[in-house]
């Protein structure tokens, strides 16, 4: 059995490069990719920046170890740029060695908070906000 650890805070991106989502297109995550590979480390920096807290899981889907966040917004996910079962990235524009954070929620406004304070503290945290293909 896995040994549970709490973290306190995460951030997020915007989609379609866009700050928010057009309430009218379908739902899509904010996602921001962490330098380094360690999830608990991302996990527990953003915990402090963002206070909120995390706890440890496992899946393969995930990477592996990962880390997860309930907030009023909506779910916060920091885990490894892979799945174990596939040799592909998650996020093509993103090392696989690295770590992404996830926002996951049904109204991208709810965010932003979250989105900005990562934004705002990306050179010290090592982030850096993932687009999603912008659609025509």
């Amino acid at each position: 059995m896995r040994e549970s650890r709490s973290y306190g805070s995460v951030r997020g991106e915007v989609s379609d490069g866009l700050p928010y989502r057009d309430l009218g297109s379908p739902p899509s995550m904010i996602k921001f990719g962490f330098n380094g590979s360690d999830v608990d480390a991302v996990a527990a920096q953003l915990a402090g920046h963002l206070q909120i807290a995390f706890e440890s899981r496992y899946s393969d889907f995930r990477g592996g170890d990962y880390c997860r966040s309930e907030t009023p917004a909506g779910t916060v996910l920091v885990q490894q740029n892979r799945d174990l079962d596939d040799p592909e990235p998650f996020e093509s524009d993103w090392p696989i060695n690295g770590v992404v954070v996830y926002l996951d929620g049904v109204d991208d406004r709810a965010w932003e908070q979250i989105v900005n304070q990562i934004r705002m503290a990306s050179s010290e945290l090592g982030a850096t906000e993932l687009l999603a293909p912008h659609k025509p």
